[in-house]
């Protein structure tokens, strides 16, 4: 049951986020030699005991339950932590929707989400949604109705990431939130929408997909976005006109590492720098849920440097891939 103390919610998450992995703990473990290195710096931040990349994995995955597990126990305001734990049921409805399509059995689910994954794994098997919430109601018969016609995975993954950002928006307008969580969920929305039409370029499809993939919450416009599937730089403009200037400036830097390395991640990584920065400042709010969902993406984060660092040191990847893929930490 959720507590209503918003000075204990934010009591606890600041005692808790002493733990977190600062930036000079995040270079030792850039610099560690192998996973067994990488596995000792972890121990002495009480991260626990790991001698592999699948038990350091596991270790990961446990900061993140536990942080998902802690903002359900003390969120003062469920409507708007909710919107941060949202996409682990939408990721549970992937999973189980394509595993139920290649004829799979068993599928593994995260528990971080707001739903109980048994109930959306009785749901999928049977395609009765009848105990799901409303809002999610619409959109998983649409895909039922699609499914029963024709196998189709990117139909399954384009329509549950428009219902994450419908409900996501929903919820955000509801509730009114700190203008840090408002600018956050907005950004998400136009990075996505951006990345949508940047991979839609290249990989030769029309604007007609971006149709079905854009999603809302954001400050941009489906037909704004429609030129830049044929031409990346008309992103430039678009940005400057539409976007808060520092969002737009970011836009414009990620633009240019994409010409010049040839690759999305770095943009993605960029963008994805952005959103958490816009969050930071509110780490010391004591009004409002910033400093609850900062600690929780603060772990979320923590646990993908981990998870890359470590597969990145079991190949032997170059500097040059960590670079462009490993994103800033909260701390």
């Amino acid at each position: 049951m959720p507590q209503t103390s918003q000075p204990y919610a934010i009591g606890r998450v600041r005692a808790l986020s002493r733990t977190l992995i600062t930036r000079p703990v995040l270079e030792r473990l850039r610099a560690a030699e192998d996973v067994a290195q990488i596995c000792r710096v972890l121990s002495e931040c009480g991260w626990g005991e790991a001698r592999t990349q699948a038990e350091l994995d596991a270790l990961a995955d446990r900061q993140v339950a536990d942080a998902c597990a802690l903002v359900r126990e003390i969120t003062p305001d469920p409507d708007v932590t909710d919107c941060f734990l949202l996409r682990y049921d939408v990721l549970n409805l992937k999973m189980l929707l394509k595993s139920r399509m290649l004829g799979q059995r068993e599928v593994k689910l995260s528990p971080n989400g707001t739903l109980d994954p048994e109930r959306l794994r009785h749901a999928v098997t049977e395609a009765n949604y009848r105990d799901v919430p409303e809002e999610m109601r619409g959109a998983l018969e649409q895909i039922e109705e699609r499914i029963a016609v024709e196998n189709d995975p990117l139909f399954v993954d384009a329509r549950l990431d428009r219902l994450l950002f419908e409900m996501t928006d929903a919820r955000v307008r509801r509730a009114r939130p700190q203008e840090c969580v408002r600018a956050y969920f907005a950004a998400r929305a136009d990075a996505a929408n951006m990345m949508t039409a940047l991979r839609l370029g290249r990989m030769g499809r029309g604007t007609e997909l971006l149709a079905e993939l854009f999603v809302p919450g954001g400050a941009l416009r489906r037909e704004e976005l429609e030129p830049v599937v044929s031409d990346a730089q008309a992103l430039v403009p678009l940005a400057r006109a539409r976007l808060e200037p520092e969002f737009a400036h970011t836009v414009e830097r990620a633009l240019e590492s994409l010409t010049r390395a040839g690759s999305l991640a770095l943009m993605e990584k960029r963008l994805d720098d952005y959103m958490l920065a816009l969050l930071r400042p509110g780490r010391f709010d004591v009004l409002g849920v910033a400093p609850v969902v900062g600690y929780l993406l603060a772990r979320e984060r923590e646990a993908a440097a981990v998870r890359l660092l470590a597969a990145a040191r079991a190949v032997n990847a170059s500097p040059e891939l960590l670079e462009n893929t490993l994103r800033q930490t909260y701390a």
